[in-house]
Formats: C-alpha cells, structure tokens, sequence
C-alpha cells in the first residue's frame, strides 16, 4: 500500500477514541459545574447590595441626628477616610468607588457644614443618611465581591465532584459525533480525495504528454515515452491505494452512521413517549380526582421509563464499543491490501 495512504489509515486506527471520550465527557462535566457555580454566584448577586446599604442609611442617619457641626463634620471626614483606604486596599471595583468619594468629599463636607449651620440638623442627618447608603451598599458590594471571587474555585471544585460521576446521554454522543468524530473522519477524507485528484489528474496528463509525442516523429523520444508509461503505472498504483483507503474510512463512517441514526431515532422515539406518558399522566390524574385511582398507572409510567432507559444504555454501548474496535478493522484492511 502507497506510504502516505497507510500512514493516514494507521493514524486513524491508533486513535484513542476511549480517551477522546473521556476527555469530552469531562469537558461536558466542566462546563456543567462552570454553568452551576455561575448560576450559584448570580443569585448571590441578584439580591443587590440592600443590607449594606440599608445598614449605612441608618447609622448616618441616627449619627446626624445627635452630633454638633464639629463633629459630625469629623465623623462624615472620618467615615470618608476609612472608605477609601479600604476600597484602595481591596482593589478592583473598590479603586471606582475611591475614586468617586475623593471628587465628592470636599463638596459633600461643605454642604453639610452650611446646612447645619444654618440649624437645619435634619439636611445633616439626611446627608449623612446618604453617604452611608451609598457607601455602605457600595463597601458591602466590594467586600461581597472579592468574597465570591476567593470562593468560586472552591466552589467549581465542590461542582466538579458533583457532576464527577455525569453518565453521556444519546444527545451527548450525537455532539460528540458532530464536533469531534465526523470532523476528524471529514479531515482525512478530504486529504485522501485530494490525493485521488491529483493521481487522476497526473495519469491523464502522462496519458496526453504521451499521445503528444507518438504523434510527433521528429522528436523521436521512446525513452520519455517509456518513462511516463513507468510513472502512469506507479500513480495508477497509488490511485488504486487511495481508492482503498477511501473505501475504509468509507466503512468506518457507515459503521458510525449506523450507529447514529439508531441513536437519532431512539432519542425521537424516548421524546415522543415522554409526551404521551405526560399526556397519559395528566389524563390519569384528572381521573384520580374523580375516581381516586392512580397507583397502577403510575408503576406503569415507570416501568416503561426503566424498560426505555435500559434500551437507551444499550445503544449508548454499542456505540462506545464501535469506536474502540475501529482499530482492529482497520488493521485488518491493511494487511488485505499489502
């Protein structure tokens, strides 16, 4: 067999498709705990920065209040101080929020103190009131922040050992097919089609050149003539080759294909029983309602799921079991071509 041809099918034969597998259900299995610890981290996230913001709402506002001008003028400063030298340690999102209560601290600070001076303790109490809301709400959000950010990986690693024991489902192995099986099939198909092209092309122009020449007595070349017979021979050799080698990745991709719309089709037939056994549960529901029976019909339900989940494994089996024994095919096909 033509070097590049048995090299391409060896290839394919020494593929580990058992480790291809594993790798992609363990993709499937970091994906499932990426999407668990983000939805886990939103919800956190969703219940917004009410309880510091309400805590500093309330200690600013008692603390305007019941302090002079002096003093709540160095509390408001004091209060500042301390909010930006911690949103500056944090970092991150914290560096925003120093930011802003720099530029706004003289103003803020200048306002309080008119106010109150002019006996209105109420606005102090008010202003106050509003820097701890907004400081509070903020700080509490920062802090939360770099909490969830220090707890993720533990919890990515917590989700991991949940979905560690993940069993692919027939839609897992139809993708896999998709994304990994058929494009690596694909790949070398076209690779030994080209190589068809080209012989093809090659034995007909060494067919022309040929023809060319017997017709041309004043160049009288039988040697040339004889050369290209010899490299016609040799390329129609490795045309037969490639020819061979597509016939195999051929049978390697019925094989699958087989397997496949097997699968295709029990995913079709498990949807459409799913729907009647709902429509079935509903109906039998109402009935229990009116005549109070339900327990025969619903170990029935479950009976059928068991009997369709078992018929599902099997498929799943055989179709892992097609893909390790790819390379005692193909190695068979070898030897029957040299």
């Amino acid at each position: 067999m033509d070097e590049e041809c048995r090299q391409l099918l060896i290839e394919v034969a020494r593929k580990d498709w058992e480790q291809e597998l594993i790798d992609y259900r363990q993709s499937l299995v970091e994906k499932l705990a990426g999407n668990s610890v983000r939805d886990s981290l939103n919800q956190i996230r969703e219940a917004g920065l009410g309880p510091g913001a309400w805590y500093g709402l309330a200690v600013g506002a008692m603390a305007g209040l019941g302090m002079q001008l002096e003093s709540l003028l160095l509390s408001i400063a004091l209060f500042l101080l301390v909010t930006i030298s911690f949103s500056v340690w944090v970092g991150g999102l914290g560096l925003l929020l120093a930011l802003i209560l720099m530029v706004a601290t003289p103003g803020l600070i200048a306002g309080v103190a008119f106010f109150i001076s002019t006996g209105y303790q109420w606005v102090g109490s008010l202003i106050l009131g509003s820097v701890g809301f907004f400081s509070g709400g903020l700080v509490y959000g920062v802090i939360r922040e770099q909490y969830l950010t220090s707890k993720e990986m533990e919890m990515l690693g917590l989700a991991r050992e949940q979905f560690q024991n993940y069993i692919l489902s027939p839609e897992d192995l139809l993708k896999f097919w998709n994304d990994r099986l058929k494009q690596f099939l694909l790949n070398r198909q076209n690779t030994i089609a080209h190589k068809i092209r080209e012989c093809r092309r090659l034995i007909e122009e060494c067919k022309t050149v040929s023809k060319d020449l017997e017709s041309s007595p004043e160049l009288n070349a039988p040697e040339t003539i004889e050369k290209l017979a010899q490299r016609q021979k040799v390329t129609e050799a490795v045309l037969a080759d490639a020819l061979s080698a597509n016939v195999i990745l051929a049978k390697i991709e019925k094989g699958f294909l087989n397997r496949i719309r097997e699968l295709e089709a029990l995913v079709a037939k498990r949807n459409l029983m799913e729907r009647e056994l709902e429509k079935q549960k509903q109906l039998s529901l109402r009935i229990a309602r009116l005549l109070g029976k339900t327990e025969e019909n619903t170990l029935d339900w479950v009976q059928k799921k068991q009997e369709f989940q078992i018929e599902l494994a099997g498929m799943i089996h055989a179709f892992e079991q097609e893909l390790l024994h790819t390379k005692d095919m193909i190695e068979a096909e070898i030897e029957i071509h040299n």
